[in-house]
């Protein structure tokens, strides 16, 4: 092993260490980025105000000397990490972590400190339980990003132990063991404890759609983008609006609800409403149906809000209310986002 392996692994050694401490990641990592934490069920902030490492942090909280001490490899590890208040978590609860903004390093992963830093305009977001909050040495990186992404329409359906064996299950198809555990089992510890610095070989499906990824968020792209690249990035099928349309909203939605209203000779029909649906007993309502949602995506400039919004009484929507937070509206936000 070359002195400079050694040098990495010994830091990261060092890193993972840390009792509550973590570090983001895209390309290399973020610096100065802002970090959220709030209860993955009920949504209710839990910790805020917390920053990611940057170089002026860390001349702030030790001195000049010691950073200008600091090869690549040193600022690398150093930089883009974040503590928590580990008494704020309960071992048992899942919490999501969201990190927005900052600047990310090391963009190529060249293990070289870029001399312009390239701005992160996206958030990355990690799914951590509360003992793993307070033991740390663990990443948000672009694979709990695309992670997350993938498991996300099914978290309000889903308990905590099905989301786990999800995560395990998504994490053993696409890495290598990385925590050297005793039972040399790939799972979801081993996912977030990847890191693009010292594990990129460790990832066993194409690479190219981990960069993409990074690209995605690092421009600020649409979330629907997102979540395709995300899919990619875990080998998943992208979903196919249709057929989501067909399992999740054309029953549960439409059906239920708006079919009411927005059909021929229904009231909104009549008040000139730009949606008008087929019921059920026409053979070809689902294609018929669906399509009404992609001309009118055609037609607003966000599709998903300019629905949703108005499923839930708001735009001067005529039948009030419809749908309130919960599994329908989120099925209806995830098809519309894939036509959007």
């Amino acid at each position: 092993m070359s002195r400079k392996l050694l040098q990495q692994t010994f830091l990261a050694a060092v890193l993972l260490s840390l009792a509550a401490c973590f570090q983001v990641e895209l390309g290399g990592p973020v610096a100065g980025a802002s970090v959220q934490i709030v209860d993955l069920r009920s949504g209710a902030l839990i910790q805020d105000g917390i920053n990611s490492e940057s170089e002026q942090s860390f001349i702030e909280g030790n001195n000049q000397k010691k950073w200008d001490k600091l090869k690549d490899v040193g600022r690398l590890v150093v930089l883009g990490n974040f503590f928590v208040d580990g008494t704020l978590f309960k071992d048992k609860r899942l919490y999501l972590v969201t990190v927005s903004d900052g600047a990310d390093i090391d963009g190529n992963s060249d293990l070289v400190v870029d001399d312009s830093p390239t701005r992160v305009r996206g958030q990355v977001h990690a799914i951590l339980s509360g003992a793993q909050l307070k033991a740390g040495g663990t990443m948000v990186s672009l694979l709990t990003e695309a992670t997350y992404q993938v498991v996300k329409p099914d978290i309000p359906q889903q308990s905590d132990v099905e989301l786990l064996a999800r995560l395990d299950a998504l994490a053993s198809t696409i890495l290598t063991d990385i925590d050297s555990d005793e039972a040399g089992l790939v799972n979801y510890a081993d996912l977030i404890a990847w890191t693009v610095l010292f594990h990129k070989d460790n990832y066993q499906l194409d690479y190219g759609n981990v960069e993409a990824l990074r690209q995605l968020i690092t421009a600020g792209a649409p979330i629907a983008q997102i979540e395709q690249a995300s899919q990619s990035v875990l080998g998943e099928q992208p979903l196919d609006a249709q057929q989501f349309f067909t399992d999740q909203v054309s029953n549960q939605v439409v059906q239920a609800k708006c079919i009411v209203c927005h059909q021929d000779g229904g009231v909104a029909a009549a008040a000139g409403a730009r949606l008008v649906f087929l019921g059920s007993n026409r053979a070809n309502y689902l294609s018929v149906n669906h399509q009404q949602f992609v001309v009118l995506g055609e037609k607003v400039n966000d599709l998903t809000a300019y629905v949703t919004e108005k499923a839930q009484g708001q735009r001067g929507h005529g039948g009030g209310r419809q749908l309130s937070p919960g599994t329908a509206l989120n099925n209806l936000t995830e098809y519309l986002r894939l036509i959007d």
